[in-house]
């Protein structure tokens, strides 16, 4: 059975490449438009992983409207600024080169 090794999919988010910073700032982007102050921004890591609406929710004592306005906020500026500061694990880009 041949194989077609001309397409290959990868799951980057997590897996190949490390978000952590560009997720954090986009929360805190989004706290500061909304006009929350976070007192400790180094416990925003247990936003990654679960649903956005649902931790902006539990964590700020939001209705589903208010944390689905965050999470607008949180979308509209990630791709924008934030992708840009993604994190590679080493090697991976000289592997995808070769």
């Amino acid at each position: 059975m041949a194989i077609n090794t001309s397409i290959l999919l990868f799951d980057l988010d997590g897996t190949l490449t490390d978000p952590k910073e560009g997720i954090l700032n986009s929360i805190q982007y989004a706290l500061k438009k909304k006009g929350i102050h976070e007192a400790k921004p180094d416990e925003l890591s247990c936003f990654i992983g679960p649903p956005l609406h649902l931790s902006f929710q539990k964590r700020y004592h939001l209705s589903e409207l208010e944390a689905f306005e965050m999470v607008g906020l949180f979308a509209n500026i990630l791709p924008k600024r934030e992708f840009t500061k993604t994190a590679f694990i080493p090697g991976f880009l000289s592997f995808c080169a070769s």
